[in-house]
């Protein structure tokens, strides 16, 4: 049951990041901006996504995980609560990444803009992970920093980003270097989002059948 949930818990953080990509890509087309560059999808899903998604497969398994009715053999792994999931968040992701982006368009050019969008999408990436260790129950009940696996991968990926979007490492990338109080408010700002996906979570488990 553990490996069943972490699998589960591991395709809705992916697909969620996949989603919120496309999602985004689509309205820089419909608005005709570049919000994010092939370059940046490339270091997302390798960089970014890759590190946190190994870190679920070590999740511990929930207290109450025996009292937890079968899933039987017939049933769909894509439920509608699955679904429901990683469809708002990414949702959610695609709506910050977007505003950051817009927002700073207005004031910044567009290549420190298109930098803010990247960061955006990664702090919603590492927040996610984070929520995403459990599906129906608040991350504080599951333990925040319980498994260990998650807390070293995470360190490691921050240290990585504040490289890329800090030094002149990121123009390897081409990203632009941001002064470190505007990467301190872009984190903060996104990692605001952290409520939202907790808050969804009672919300889609009553709605939603899984």
């Amino acid at each position: 049951r553990r490996i069943y949930n972490n699998i589960r818990n591991n395709i809705v953080y992916s697909l969620s990041s996949n989603f919120a990509e496309i999602f985004t890509i689509i309205i820089g087309l419909l608005s005709g901006n570049t919000i994010l560059l092939p370059i940046y999808i490339l270091f997302i899903d390798l960089i970014t996504d890759s590190v946190p998604s190994i870190c679920l497969a070590f999740e511990k398994s929930e207290k109450n995980i025996m009292s937890q009715k079968p899933r039987g053999l017939n049933k769909s792994l894509f439920t509608p609560f699955i679904k429901s999931c990683f469809i708002s968040s990414a949702i959610v992701e695609t709506l910050f990444v977007c505003l950051t982006y817009f927002i700073s368009l207005k004031l910044y050019n567009n290549e420190i803009a298109m930098s803010l969008a990247l960061l955006s999408m990664v702090v919603q990436e590492i927040i996610y992970s984070i929520s995403c260790r459990n599906l129906k129950e608040p991350i504080f009940k599951q333990g925040l920093f319980s498994n260990k696996a998650m807390n070293i991968g995470l360190t490691i990926i921050l240290l990585i980003e504040l490289l890329v979007f800090m030094t002149p490492l990121g123009k390897i990338i081409s990203v632009e270097s941001i002064k470190p109080s505007l990467v301190l408010i872009i984190f903060l700002i996104n990692s605001s989002s952290f409520i939202i996906y907790e808050l969804l979570k009672p919300l889609l488990k009553k709605i939603f059948k899984d």
